[in-house]
């Protein structure tokens, strides 16, 4: 079992970036308990794909 303490900022500061959307934030939980057994998230970005010529 994994247990981080980060502090609320540095969470928003890394969930929340510019263009972010609440879409891209998904949580698993335990249907019983309402347990929270894991988060997926993603954050956008730029991406530049330089293709080779030759090939």
């Amino acid at each position: 079992m994994f247990r981080f303490d980060y502090s609320r900022e540095f969470l928003r500061w890394a969930l929340l970036p510019p263009g972010w959307h609440p879409t891209w934030h998904v949580g698993v939980r335990v249907k019983s308990n309402k347990k929270l057994v894991a988060f997926i998230t993603a954050v956008p970005a730029t991406w530049r794909v330089q293709m080779d010529s030759t090939s």
